[in-house]
């Protein structure tokens, strides 16, 4: 659909050509965002911790970093993550 848009096609004729609205693009649009953020953030916390000790496996990185606290932070944040 992202293809389709910047090709120069309306929004409107988008969304009616695969059957959903408006409401329901920009709702899978800011999931998509959302998790590509989250997704670079977990990438970054397991690189640093990588970089102390290489062969930190993502089990000690989790409990070390207290990620289930984090995470649930960041599901509070960006409630669209969960779906």
């Amino acid at each position: 659909m992202k293809l389709l848009k910047e090709t120069g096609y309306k929004l409107q004729v988008i969304c009616e050509y695969v059957g959903i609205s408006r409401q329901a693009y920009y709702k899978r649009l800011y999931s998509s965002n959302s998790k590509r953020d989250l997704y670079q953030v977990l990438e970054k916390v397991v690189i640093n911790n990588r970089r102390e000790k290489s062969r930190a496996g993502l089990r000690t990185i989790y409990y070390k970093e207290n990620i289930s606290y984090n995470f649930t932070l960041l599901v509070t944040r960006y409630p669209s993550l969960v779906t």
